[in-house]
This record gives structure tokens, sequence and C-alpha cells, in this order.
């Protein structure tokens, strides 16, 4: 059975492959050129990303790979790989007890052999990994950006989130929410508003919770979110069995509205551009 891998497991795994002769490596550094700078304590990231660039068991494009973190960072981006190919991955670690590699010498030629494309795929994430695809599903090569890093850009050069387009909003939720640690479904997208997104986390003390989502695209001067939005959210959380409902807005809420919440909060929360922008810069988690 395919088994899906975010870049970080692998990079530790390798991590976790090079600390019996890390020590060996540096001093063999050390011993060809006095000058060298080496670090000390555990490996670091430079020494992963050496050991994968001379390991001549890895093909040149898993080099390529495993070295690029993509648009938001080695957690995020992900590889997919079969029985067999787990088997070579974790073959081509034992490449740390070659002398040719602790000893330092990175003038090392060799026959890339390892790891042929039906076996092992890489994935950026995007909505068809935030809908947690069945097992089995054959990762992908994908040029989609990350909503994360778009709304980020737009933000920076001194435009707004409502400049996304309402389905890029809706998945910028659930880009939000999968970085934050939640099980994610972005539901089918729908022009009879509803349920956008349901997110799901087990708390060891509340047991499973299940939030509902609605996003609203609006402009934050030319309209608001009205009390009625805000109960038919109320409504979707009972339909659905939600522990809570949360409106996500580019905009504001209306007076109306937000007393609404307030007298419900702890089943209704929201949350308007400034909270928003707060969010997608890591700044406070929502959920």
């Amino acid at each position: 059975m395919d088994e899906t891998y975010s870049l970080a497991d692998l990079r530790r795994m390798i991590g976790e492959a090079l600390e019996p002769t890390i020590q060996m490596r540096r001093s063999g550094k050390l011993s060809d050129d006095d000058d060298a700078e080496v670090p000390s304590g555990p490996v670091t990231e430079a020494e992963i990303d050496e050991f994968i660039e001379v390991n001549p068991l890895f093909e040149p494009w898993v080099v390529e790979e495993l070295l690029d973190p993509g648009l938001i960072g080695f957690r995020h981006k992900r590889a997919t790989l079969s029985e067999e190919g787990l088997d070579e991955f974790e073959g081509a670690l034992s490449w740390a007890e070659v002398q040719d590699w602790y000893a330092g010498d990175d003038s090392i030629g060799g026959i890339h052999v390892m790891l042929n494309r039906g076996l092992f795929e890489f994935s950026e994430p995007d909505r068809h990994s935030i809908i947690r695809p069945p097992a089995g599903y054959s990762g992908h090569f994908s040029a989609s950006p990350s909503m994360i890093a778009l709304g980020r850009q737009l933000i920076d050069n001194g435009h707004s989130l409502y400049n996304l387009e309402p389905r890029q909003f809706e998945e910028l939720i659930a880009d939000l929410l999968d970085r934050d640690g939640w099980k994610v479904i972005l539901t089918p997208q729908s022009r009879d508003g509803g349920v956008d997104v349901i997110a799901e986390r087990r708390d060891p003390l509340l047991g499973l919770v299940r939030t509902i989502w609605e996003a609203k695209r609006y402009h934050p001067n030319d309209h608001k979110v009205g009390v009625s939005k805000i109960r038919e959210l109320a409504a979707s959380v009972e339909d659905n069995r939600g522990t809570k409902g949360i409106l996500a807005t580019t905009g504001l809420l209306t007076k109306g509205a937000l007393e609404y919440v307030e007298q419900r909060k702890h089943r209704l929360s929201a949350a308007e551009f400034a909270q928003m922008e707060d969010w997608l810069f890591g700044r406070i988690s929502l959920g």
C-alpha cells in the first residue's frame, strides 16, 4: 500500500541515518581542509543537503525534489512511496555508512540507480491533498499555488484578501486549517452558499471537535455580513452535527450579526478581515 510522507519526515529519516557517522564526516572534512567550517551538535539541514547531493543512490530528479522546499516548506510538500519505494529509500540511507561519505570526500561520482518514478512521487499541497484522498492515491506534480503564499503576496503588495476569487478564499481557509493541524474537507463548489469547509481534530479533553466554516468574500467598505448569514451558519452547524460554526470574511459583520455571535459564542465565532490577516501571517490560530 502506498504511504504519504512530508518531505520533513523524509529529511528527518536522513538526519537520523547520519547521526552515527556525522562526527567522523566532520573530522574528515577538517583533515582535508584546516580552514573548513564544520558545525557541532546535531545533524544540520546543510549536512542533510550535502548527503542528498552526493549520494549516488538517488536519481537526480529525486535529489532536486528532496532539496526543494516548495512554496511553503518541507512540512507541506509531500512524497508518496510504494512499499517497495520506501524500502529503496531506506536502503539509500545506508550510504551514510560508506567511507566515501563519512571521510568527507565530496568528489564522489557514481551511477544514479535509485527510486524510479513509479515508486516515488512528489506533490505540492493543493485542493486534492486538502480533501484527503483515499489510501492508494497516486500523488502528482502540481504547479498550483498555495493560497497561503498567494494571500501573503497580496497583502505585501498593498492589496486585500478580497482580491482572491471566492473559491480561492475558501481554499485559503482550508490551507490555513491544514497548517494548524486540522483534518480538513473542502466541500464541492456551489452557487447557493452553505458549508464551505469542515475541519475536525481530536482534543485530549473535549474529544472530537468538528467545526463548520462558511466563507464570505465581501469588500470591507462596500458590504457587510448580516445576521441572516449568521443564522444560516447556525442552522448548518446543527444539520452537520458540528461543535462550532465559524464565519470567515474578507469584510466586516453588521452590529446585529456581531451581537448574534456574541450571544451564542459557545457555538458560533466570526473572523473579520483583520483577524483573517493575523491568521494568514501566523499571529493567531483560529478554530
